[in-house]
Parts: C-alpha cells; structure tokens; sequence
C-alpha cells in the first residue's frame, strides 16, 4: 500500500511503517503548518541576484515540494473564497510562502517585490522580470561554448578556459 507515493516499508527496528512516520513528522496538506514552517526561513543556498533565477526558480521549487507548499505555486491548491472558513488558513499559508520566497532574495531585490499581495502574484512577476535576463544569460555561454577550439592548448589548459 501507497500513502502519497510512498511505499510502506516495515523494517524489523521499528513498528511504523515510512510513511506512518512521514505522516507524524511531516504535515501532509499543504493548508497544514508545522513547527518547521516560519516565516524566517531561507529556503534555499542561492538567493535571486538577478542572474540566477533558472537555479533559484528550480531550487526554491524543490524546496517547496518538500514542504508540500509547491501546490500554492502551480494552482493546485485553489484560492479560497473570503467567506469560506478556510480562507484565513489560506492566508496564513500565502503569507508564510510569500515570506520564503522574500527571505530567499537579496535584498535590493526583496525590497521591490516585498508589498506583492499573493505568492502567486510574486512567483508570476519573479518570472516575468528576471527569466529573459536568464535567456540572455543562455544565449552569452552559447555563443562562447561555440567558439571555442582547442587551438594550440594543451588539453588540461583547454578544458579550464
């Protein structure tokens, strides 16, 4: 049997299968909060500079999938309507996303983004802003990967350029 993808594996240490302890350890829903989740966490190794956000989108993914926040980012995870009573849970949520994704950037480029309303919004406008600079990013190593030739080099010289 399968919980959420996982197998589950008994081991003769322990009377919990995995995924039962994933399951204590670990909210499951993403509208569930644990001790881990705060808004003073930095998510991920490399802050967004500017040049980086390919790796930085792909890292902060991953780490949001750890969470089981990622379905905030994708849509799964539907905005809830104001009258509904989950809708202050939903809030909290998007709050504590928005603030990872805040934390996650250097700051003259937190400071532009920081009053966005909705982490969807934030993510969306990220996206927009800084992947044509990684398109450009791209299109520079491209080019130079091109023109390389191995000349008069020696190879281990070559392969350091």
């Amino acid at each position: 049997m399968k919980i959420m993808g996982i197998p589950r594996i008994k081991t003769e240490f322990s009377k919990h299968t995995s995924a039962e302890v994933l399951e204590t350890q670990f909210a499951i829903e993403p509208m569930k909060a644990n001790a881990r989740d705060h808004t003073g966490l930095i998510l991920v190794p490399n802050l967004l500079d500017g040049t980086n956000h390919r790796t930085w989108s792909h890292s902060m993914k991953m780490a949001l999938q750890e969470r089981m926040k990622l379905g905030f980012m994708n849509g799964d995870v539907k905005i809830s309507i104001v009258t509904d009573d989950s809708y202050q849970i939903w809030r909290c949520v998007d709050c504590t996303v928005r603030a990872w994704l805040i934390n996650s950037m250097v700051p003259n480029i937190s400071e532009t983004f920081m009053y966005t309303q909705m982490h969807q919004t934030l993510w969306r406008d990220l996206e927009e802003h800084f992947s044509e600079a990684d398109g450009l990013l791209v299109y520079n190593l491209r080019r130079k990967a091109s023109s390389l030739v191995q000349g008069d080099l020696d190879l281990n010289t070559y392969y350091r350029k």
